[in-house]
């Protein structure tokens, strides 16, 4: 869970009040907040050892220099990155969540393929905006539908949903009898297809467990 601070001037106690009941703190784009500001909270986010993620070329390309200068753990949307803002993102390691159901409500698309190409770590959620339930098996369809549309490999939705999305949160992947882990097992028969595992429909998205059902 991140939390968002509301005051219009970095507050020092407000952070830590955020910290002290969040994962970490996600932030608008650079657009949207003065640069004076994000540094102070990208600084005492980090002083905590909490996550900072930032929006970044949601609507319009943003300066990706100044986006990773805030040393966040992930960025949002991409939409309108070049390749060389996402080539920048694959070197520093910062990986991009992807938010397709939001993007497409505003007319827009990530460039999963271009981001796949370049070598961007690609994990995949719903946005902040609550224009659509956290319902990630309905992002997963979204997913592989645009990179097939894009020509790319659909098949990258299930690292998408699974090892990245664990790897930006900081979390531990060791199992043991201390570390519990929740796991979902799908049934099917062969190697499973993207667009068969995870089903748009007319009423939504079935997580389907076998052709047929």
């Amino acid at each position: 869970v991140l939390g968002r601070p509301v005051s219009s001037e970095f507050d020092p106690g407000e952070v830590e009040e955020i910290l002290s009941c969040a994962d970490g703190i996600g932030l608008p784009s650079i657009s949207d907040m003065p640069s004076k500001y994000l540094e102070q909270v990208a600084d005492a986010v980090r002083g905590k050892g909490a996550v900072l993620a930032i929006h970044a070329s949601e609507r319009v390309r943003e300066d990706i220099d100044e986006v990773l200068s805030l040393d966040p753990a992930f960025v949002v949307h991409m939409c309108e990155a070049s390749d060389s803002d996402l080539l920048k993102c694959a070197e520093a390691e910062v990986p991009a969540v992807v938010c397709p159901g939001s993007n497409m409500y505003f007319g827009k698309a990530p460039p999963l393929a271009r981001m796949a190409d370049l070598g961007v770590d690609i994990a995949l959620g719903t946005d902040n905006g609550m224009l659509r339930p956290p319902d990630m098996a309905s992002e997963a369809a979204l997913f592989v539908e645009a990179m097939e549309s894009q020509g790319g490999d659909p098949s990258a939705v299930f690292g998408s949903l699974s090892s990245l999305n664990s790897k930006i949160l900081n979390r531990k992947i060791r199992i043991g009898r201390e570390r519990q882990r929740r796991f979902m097992a799908v049934p099917f028969e062969g190697v499973p297809v993207p667009g068969e595992v995870f089903r748009k429909g007319v009423s939504g998205t079935a997580l389907a467990t076998r052709e047929g059902s």
